[in-house]
């Protein structure tokens, strides 16, 4: 576990693969895409000022505007949904249990009532709403959240910032003890209570790139399988997509933005396998752009680039993702197992949801959330000046490691035997959080862009026939 400092006293069938031939547009190179690179990026930059997103956190302050004692909503260990109020009882009334609920439904949709999808409990079909007492309110935490913590950030040595809902508390990353202790005496200053805030210095985000090269050729391109970068290293596809808002619509992929190079730089290209033929082009890179939510000199919502297939080269049509032997990290791909076919986003994300994810690093594997809608530094940020917003972590359950270098842009979903083969699409995996002091880039948490973070940087998609142009 995180060393935390905090004096916190608050109580379907086999999958037959189709294969699709790119002939839209020419081969590839990276002066011919540099125009329509640059075109991308002015969309995206509209794009990001003109749609703003409506993040978790801005869902549960829509709760606290016809709920004031909400504080948050999670899942436990069990699948109960867990509504936090703020009151001074032992326990919330009958009367603050009916407003809370309300107010979270009317919000969220009354699916989150249902069970979640989960290999804990595979014959699992219902399960309780759970009210639980806390201190602080979410609109109490939220306003000391924007004031005085996550301005933070802008401070050497604070990696991150998080409204952290299932603690009922304010959180705040911090490189080594020594920035701990000066942070904390600057938060001690600033007023706010004590025990609203934690400092957690056990974690160092990493991305999960490799440098390595180890992979083969695996036709037709299907999201899971490796991708290879321009100086030789590897990540994971995350999904073909298509992209309407372009005049070419040529078919093309999702990855971690972090693995096509230079975030200043548009037009690389990526291979496959690592080191292979190259087999597209990057033709959307989000820029870092500064925002009310942003507290370095650019932000983006999603580490995601999107790239185009160049001409003559076979990727699934479907919305698949690869499916290795099983979910505890072996590599080798069955080719006589089903894959995990997407049939819908995966909607609202709560900490507590158990998702999976594919990638090239670490293979299939599950976890649960842990933080939502965390504010991160971008870890090769010249001085800190850039940033993610809004990003999700995902924890091991049995405490192994669940991503290591190569899982960059892999595929995160919701997935359980009852949907065999179906997955509900959730995210793309970029980082992860290892334990201080620990020397393996391997991680036992990983962190990942919210589908709908994704939208907001790269615009309107379509993964096979399923249309993502909107969130919520």
């Amino acid at each position: 576990m995180p060393n935390r400092l905090s004096c916190s006293n608050s109580k379907s069938s086999a999958h037959q693969p189709q294969t699709r031939v790119t002939g839209l547009r020419p081969s590839a190179s990276r002066l011919a895409v540099l125009g329509a690179t640059f075109a991308a990026v002015a969309f995206a930059s509209s794009l990001a000022s003109a749609k703003p997103l409506v993040t978790l956190d801005d869902a549960f302050r829509q709760v606290s505007q016809q709920a004031p004692m909400f504080a948050g909503a999670y899942y436990d260990e069990k699948g109960n949904l867990t509504l936090n109020v703020a009151t001074s009882s032992k326990e919330p009334n009958s009367k603050e249990r009916t407003v809370v609920l309300d107010a979270f439904v009317r919000v969220f949709g009354k699916e989150m009532l249902q069970p979640r999808p989960s290999s804990r409990r595979p014959n699992q079909r219902s399960y309780d709403v759970l009210f639980r007492s806390v201190r602080y309110s979410f609109v109490e935490l939220s306003t000391w959240y924007e004031r005085t913590v996550r301005p933070m950030l802008r401070a050497e040595g604070v990696r991150f910032s998080d409204i952290d809902e299932r603690n009922n508390q304010l959180l705040l990353g911090v490189s080594d003890k020594k920035v701990m202790l000066e942070v904390w005496k600057w938060l001690e200053a600033s007023g706010l209570p004590t025990d609203a805030i934690a400092l957690d210095d056990g974690r160092e985000l990493l991305y999960q790139y490799s440098g390595s090269i180890s992979g083969s050729v695996q036709n037709p391109a299907i999201a899971g399988i490796e991708l290879g970068t321009e100086d030789g290293g590897r990540c994971t596809l995350g999904m073909n997509a298509e992209f309407p808002n372009w005049w070419w619509t040529s078919p093309g992929l999702i990855t971690a933005g972090h693995c096509t190079g230079d975030w200043d730089f548009f037009g690389n290209s990526l291979t496959q396998p690592a080191g292979g033929a190259v087999v597209a082009m990057e033709f959307i890179k989000p820029p870092f752009v500064q925002s009310d939510d942003c507290e370095f000199a650019g932000c983006r919502y999603s580490d995601t680039v999107a790239a185009l297939y160049n001409d003559g080269v076979p990727f699934e049509d479907d919305p698949s993702i690869i499916r290795t032997r099983d979910p505890n990290g072996n590599l080798n791909i069955d080719d006589d197992a089903q894959t995990f076919e997407v049939i819908s986003a995966s909607g609202w994300l709560l900490s507590g949801d158990e998702v999976q994810k594919v990638g090239v690093g670490r293979g299939w594997r599950d976890a649960a959330i842990g933080q939502t809608c965390v504010d991160f530094e971008a870890p090769d940020s010249t001085d800190g000046q850039r940033g993610f917003t809004c990003q999700f972590t995902a924890q091991s359950l049995t405490g192994t490691n669940v991503s290591c270098p190569g899982d960059s842009g892999g595929p995160v979903f919701f997935w359980h035997e009852t949907l065999l083969p179906k997955a509900l699409l959730a995210g793309f995996l970029w980082g992860g959080l290892r334990p201080s002091g620990v020397s393996s880039n391997c991680a036992p948490e990983y962190v990942f862009s919210p589908l709908s973070g994704v939208v907001a940087d790269l615009g309107p998609m379509s993964i096979g026939d399923l249309p993502i142009d909107s969130w919520y």
